[in-house]
């Protein structure tokens, strides 16, 4: 057995290509839903084809994202391009900057606030020992060591996870990010995979557990979104750590 993170990701996605040319493209989807999660948990999922002009993966998109959403997206966007040209986080200060398990570790603080910053950059040589069991440490660690990781938190705790990966082979001159809204040291509100100025997934956290909206895009260009309704809690990162035999 081995640990294959992310993968059920990629194939939702690939799901979401495939099905653009598809009849019956909500079907199809609903159909692999089914392979993936167990019976209490896909029976509170309901998968709709979105063709409305309203629901673009636009990051910007005011029908998707609330004002507040968009203006952590905004921020977190610009923040985050600047860190990949090696710049410090924007009002932050270097308090230590230290090398643990093979990674470079820098720790900030914001004078201007009570918030803080770790931030553990990518090594595509270093060696990503992936958390045991399943669940949303299994699925950073997971992402690889060339993945830059920065967890943001203010005084309370709460803040967000954002995971630059390198760029993306398929969409040329773009690197894919990942934003992770925290709460209670658990997802709590956003989870976004950003591609310049558009997502390719997009689920909504309650107490670790995705719940509500979970819209899946065509990355490479298509119109379709699909959406799946999520109508009690799963445990989402749960399902995307399993471990598949080869």
């Amino acid at each position: 057995m081995n640990h294959r993170v992310h993968i059920l990701i990629f194939s939702l996605i690939q799901a979401v290509v495939y099905c653009n040319a598809q009849a019956h493209a909500s079907d199809d989807v609903l159909s692999l839903l089914k392979d993936l999660f167990e019976p209490d948990s896909r029976t509170n999922m309901v998968v709709v084809e979105q063709t409305n002009s309203s629901y673009t993966n636009l990051i910007s998109n005011t029908n998707l994202f609330s004002r507040q959403e968009q203006q952590l997206l905004q921020e977190v966007v610009e923040k985050y391009n600047k860190l990949r040209t090696n710049a410090p986080p924007f009002g932050s200060v270097l308090v230590n900057l230290e090398r643990t398990n093979g990674f470079w570790w820098g720790h900030y603080s914001y004078p201007k606030s009570d918030a803080r910053e770790d931030i553990r950059f990518g090594d595509r040589l270093s060696k990503t020992v992936v958390a045991s069991g399943r669940g949303y440490a299994a699925f950073v660690d997971g992402l690889g060591p060339d993945v830059t990781i920065a967890k943001f938190r203010c005084k309370d705790e709460d803040g967000y996870d954002v995971l630059l990966c390198p760029p993306d082979g398929n969409e040329p001159g773009t690197s894919p990010m990942f934003l992770v809204q925290i709460r209670g040291g658990i997802p709590d509100g956003l989870f976004i995979e950003i591609h310049g100025a558009h997502f390719h997934e997009l689920v909504h956290f309650v107490h670790g557990r995705a719940l509500g909206k979970w819209f899946i895009a065509d990355p490479y260009g298509g119109r379709k979104v699909f959406e799946i309704k999520v109508q009690a809690p799963v445990d989402y990162f749960r399902y995307m750590t399993q471990e598949i035999k080869n």
